[in-house]
């Protein structure tokens, strides 16, 4: 009856993708499920370069770090002061956690921001110096972070929409490279 009802008022069908990580695997699996070229590039070490998860003990300085440098990479604000103070009282409260990456000179070079649950972490927003991408700055921050949900007992990890050239709306090549 439903698909019945749903053609009569004109309703289609649309297939998309999402991007989930299973946190209840070892980290060990999930990491052999990262595409092959990236698995090796996972090293803070080897890049001179330290990743740090901060929580409901941030620092605003920390905090406004961040919103620079997201500003200053977009070449823009893209949201109001407004969402920043939301997300911001969402790490206080523990409902989030920021994943930073700094250089040899303590430079913030990349941040993440994730939102989290008892079981669930969702991927909310991202900054990395664009001079740098030779760098997996990202593939870093989502790592530790993954370790951090992980630490703190969610299930699963969902990172977001899978965009495709095959997607009944184009996506942006952003969205594109993103999802690459």
């Amino acid at each position: 009856q439903w698909q019945i009802e749903a053609v009569e008022k004109n309703a289609k069908a649309a297939v998309h993708h999402e991007s989930i990580i299973d946190l209840t695997k070892s980290i060990d699996i999930i990491k052999s499920k990262f595409r092959k070229s990236y698995r090796s590039l996972i090293n803070e070490n080897k890049y001179g370069i330290r990743c740090r998860i901060v929580g409901k003990d941030i620092n605003p300085n920390i905090w406004d770090e961040s919103r620079e440098l997201h500003k200053r990479e977009a070449g823009r604000g893209t949201r109001s002061d407004e969402t920043w103070e939301i997300q911001y009282q969402i790490i206080v409260e523990g409902g989030g956690f920021l994943s930073t990456v700094r250089d040899e000179n303590q430079n913030m070079i990349g941040c993440g921001f994730f939102e989290i649950t008892r079981d669930e972490a969702q991927y909310s927003s991202a900054a990395y110096r664009r001079d740098l991408f030779r760098l997996p700055i990202g593939h870093i921050a989502q790592f530790k972070a993954i370790n951090e949900m992980q630490k703190r007992g969610c299930k699963e990890y969902y990172i977001g929409r899978y965009s495709t050239l095959h997607d009944e709306q184009r996506p942006s090549d952003k969205e594109l490279a993103i999802s690459h």
